[in-house]
């Protein structure tokens, strides 16, 4: 992650998209504690540029709102001010979509976006 942070840099990029473990081999709490152990030991590297690392939730330990949300939670998981979320939409599978985007978009690092999902939930009712 750390070679990425330095060329994310060079065209001036806000944030690096980071995906978490797609959990193939490792259980689930040892998968969450080496994705928050990479995070937090990027976080000064990343942060030391003006780069915002942001999970993705696109399967694996991060594909379901929960799982994302014990990763990087009002950053007390990720002890960063430099982590958060990256939302796809289209990657969001679950029963209650707008609740469960409502839940993720405040740690969202792409803040312009953040801002149109916010609306449309208010226009959609959540």
């Amino acid at each position: 992650m750390k070679e990425w942070i330095d060329r994310a840099l060079v065209p001036s990029a806000p944030h690096l998209r980071v995906f978490a473990d797609p959990q193939s081999k490792l259980e689930l709490a040892e998968s969450r504690k080496l994705s928050i152990g990479g995070l937090e030991e990027c976080d000064g590297c990343a942060g030391g540029i003006g780069i915002f690392l942001s999970v993705e939730n696109h399967g694996g330990i991060a594909a379901e709102p929960d799982d994302l949300m014990e990763i990087v939670h009002t950053r007390s998981r990720v002890k960063s001010s430099w982590a958060g979320t990256n939302l796809d939409t289209g990657n969001a599978h679950t029963d209650d979509l707008c609740t469960d985007l409502a839940r993720c978009v405040p740690y969202g690092v792409l803040r312009a976006s953040t801002r149109c999902i916010l609306t449309l939930l208010r226009i959609m009712g959540a």
